[in-house]
């Protein structure tokens, strides 16, 4: 099994996409898969970050104070331009929404943040959570840099991805 497991593409692993025999097609929720780990492919992320609601948020409502969380915490750290700023210096993150055995919304995020930012991120993205959801819970941890580490963690944001669903993953830079 661990040859097998070597010899295995990173798209194609078991824990994360079903096997696909040769002119078997993809299930749509593989794809979104598939193209969520291709497009975190060759990115760096620092943190691992879930948001939750405990609340009745509906979806919709949730990836509202995702989006204005997103903005509290970028202007905090980056100042009221940080539009302006070059993509591969501001905070970037990538993820998946998730409705737990309680039905609340709950967001995982691979989150990129520069070196100097860290310690202000964890403190601000805290802080502008719990203003936004008082209800909610803002937990981190690092995110991890072995080589399957972005293939475990966006693995597991997947498990439940709802391709009909108006919001199947959230993209820090979609909100521009």
């Amino acid at each position: 099994y661990k040859r097998q497991m070597q010899d295995t593409p990173i798209l194609t692993h078991p824990n994360i996409t079903p096997r696909i025999h040769e002119g078997t097609p993809l299930r749509p929720a593989s794809k979104y898969r598939a193209a969520l780990l291709q497009m975190a492919a060759g990115r760096r992320f620092t943190h691992w970050v879930t948001l939750t609601t405990h609340d009745d948020y509906t979806l919709a409502r949730a990836n509202d104070r995702l989006r204005r969380w997103r903005v509290e915490v970028f202007r905090r750290l980056h100042g009221r331009r940080f539009f302006d700023l070059p993509e591969d210096q501001r905070v970037y993150y990538i993820g998946c929404p998730e409705l737990g055995l309680s039905g609340h919304p709950h967001f995982h995020l691979a989150c990129w943040v520069p070196d100097e930012l860290h310690a202000r991120f964890v403190d601000v993205g805290c802080q502008r959570w719990k203003a936004i959801v008082p209800s909610g819970r803002f937990h981190q941890e690092p995110f991890g840099d072995g080589p399957n580490a972005v293939r475990f963690r966006l693995g597991y944001a997947s498990k439940e991805l709802h391709v009909r669903s108006d919001l199947p993953f959230v993209d820090s830079r979609i909100y521009q």
